[in-house]
C-alpha cells in the first residue's frame, strides 16, 4: 500500500542537527502523567502542561536545533502545534507530494479514525516488509503508543497502531 509523502523544504545542517537531537532524547522519562522532563516539550509548542507532546517532542526538537545552529523560529519547516495531524495537514497543504516513499529521517503520522487525533514518529531505520525503527515522544515499552517517555520503537506501517492507522508521511529531502 502506498501512503502520501509530503516534502517540506528544510536546511540540511538544521534537519542533521535535529536527528541527532532527537536521538539525545531517548530515555527521557515523565515523572508523571506527561509531567516532568518532558514538560520542555509541551512549552516549546505552546500547549498546556500535562497534554500529550509527540507532536510536541518533534516541533521542540527543530527549535532547539535552530536555535543551536544560531536560526530564527522561522527556518523550523513544521507549524508550532502539539497535534501530530496538524503536522501532516500542514505539510499536505504547505509541501509537495512527492512519487516514492518514505525514508530514514522522516515523519511517520498514524490517525485515529477520522478524528484529529493520532501520533508522530521519527523514522530512524528502514527495513524489509513495512517495518522501521523510529524515535518517538510520549510513547510507552514495549508496545503502547501512550506512555510514558521517549523511546525507540519497532513499528510496522502496514499494521493500525492501537486504533489508529498510517496517514502518511512528512518528508524533508527530495
Amino acid at each position: 500500500m502506498a501512503y502520501p509523502v509530503y516534502y517540506l523544504q528544510c536546511d540540511p545542517a538544521l534537519r542533521t542537527k535535529q536527528i541527532e537531537i532527537t536521538r539525545s532524547q531517548v530515555g527521557t522519562r515523565e515523572t508523571g502523567k506527561n509531567r516532568g522532563a518532558v514538560e520542555k516539550y509541551c512549552r516549546s509548542s505552546g500547549i498546556p502542561l500535562g497534554s500529550p507532546y509527540c507532536a510536541s517532542g518533534i516541533y521542540w526538537s527543530f527549535d532547539t536545533a535552530a536555535h543551536s545552529l544560531g536560526y530564527t523560529s522561522s527556518y523550523i519547516p513544521l507549524p508550532k502545534t502539539g497535534l501530530a495531524n496538524g503536522m501532516y495537514v500542514y505539510a499536505a497543504k504547505k509541501g509537495k507530494q512527492l512519487a516514492g516513499s518514505y525514508r530514514a529521517g522522516d515523519l511517520i503520522v498514524w490517525r485515529n479514525g477520522s478524528t484529529v487525533f493520532g501520533h508522530i514518529g521519527q523514522i530512524m531505520q528502514r527495513l524489509k516488509a513495512g517495518w522501521i525503527r523510529t524515535i518517538e515522544y510520549n510513547t510507552g515499552s514495549p508496545a503502547e503508543r501512550e506512555g510514558d517517555g521517549v523511546y525507540c520503537k519497532l513499528r510496522n506501517v502496514l499494521h493500525p497502531l492501537g486504533r489508529m492507522r498510517t496517514r502518511g508521511f512528512i518528508t524533508f529531502r527530495k
